[in-house]
């Protein structure tokens, strides 16, 4: 192998390492803040690169020390032992050298931002490095994934303004049962190997039917905090529309995975909320951009 397919290889392990793809979950939630907050100011293209740099890099981070944290567990997972780290595709070196240079990539973000979101940093950084251990010790762990999204769009507000709305956090508590009732759905892949090695989760908490009902119910509030968003900051035709097609993914999604039938879950999972990330943005920045 040469060193062009060495460096593509390496690359290539890296992305997969963090599921660079798989920003399309959190990017377009960090996006539409920014739309929202300006849409009544002078937009500035610098700060919203700046505000995707950012978001893009503490995510960086934040997958690379749960990859690091749960090696372990991820070495004996059947679902989960072909990822890099068990894999020795990349060292945990490496992945430390990733996780330090992305958040040094992030704290510089930083500078253009409201002075307050120095302030502010140590507690997304430190949200970031709990996660992982939250399934060691308790089935809400899911939720507090979540929280991750509830703290994107006021965090982009408070980049922005220093302050943030009551629209805005509807948005990002929607964000929050979004997050946490797929993450629920995809616990189910792992419910046996947790019941086996104590690890904690609202699958191994109440069993499959109850928790593929308690996904339903965390998307049903997700749009209920969404109509509410909307019904706040006043938005008109196209904002509804989205909201419409949002709906009818979430009714899609759950069709899917039935409780002797959960084949299809990870299409749920993948392909679905990376539907309705991209839906809602597209809709919710195109209402922005005409009142």
């Amino acid at each position: 192998m040469g060193i062009k397919s060495r460096a593509i290889s390496k690359i290539k392990n890296y992305s997969n390492l963090v599921k660079f793809e798989h920003s399309i979950f959190a990017l377009p939630f960090g996006i539409t803040s920014y739309f929202i907050v300006v849409k009544n100011t002078e937009y500035s293209y610098l700060i919203l690169i700046n505000i995707i740099i950012s978001m893009i890099s503490i995510r960086v981070f934040a997958m690379t020390i749960n990859r690091i944290i749960d090696k372990q567990i991820d070495q004996q997972n059947p679902r989960t032992k072909n990822r890099e780290l068990p894999l020795g595709l990349v060292s945990i070196k490496e992945a430390l050298l990733i996780s330090v240079v992305s958040i040094i990539i992030f704290l510089g973000t930083l500078f253009s931002f409201h002075p307050i979101c120095w302030i502010l940093s140590p507690i997304v950084v430190a949200v970031m490095i709990i996660y992982p251990y939250t399934k060691r010790f308790t089935w809400l762990c899911h939720f507090f994934l979540g929280l991750v999204y509830l703290i994107v769009p006021p965090a982009v507000s408070i980049a922005i303004t220093g302050t943030f709305s009551i629209e805005i956090l509807l948005m990002g508590f929607g964000g929050l049962f979004w997050v946490s009732g797929f993450d629920i759905l995809y616990g189910i892949l792992d419910l046996k190997y947790d019941q086996s090695n104590n690890l904690k989760s609202i699958p191994v908490k109440f069993g499959l039917s109850k928790s593929i009902l308690i996904s339903r119910l965390s998307h049903s509030i997700t749009l209920i905090f969404l109509l509410l968003m909307g019904l706040f900051l006043g938005l008109q035709l196209i904002y509804w529309i989205g909201f419409g097609i949002v709906t009818i993914l979430f009714i899609w999604e759950h069709s899917l995975v039935k409780v002797n039938d959960i084949s299809k879950l990870n299409m749920s999972f993948f392909t679905m909320n990376g539907l309705i990330s991209i839906f809602f943005s597209i809709f919710t920045i195109s209402e922005t951009l005409v009142i």
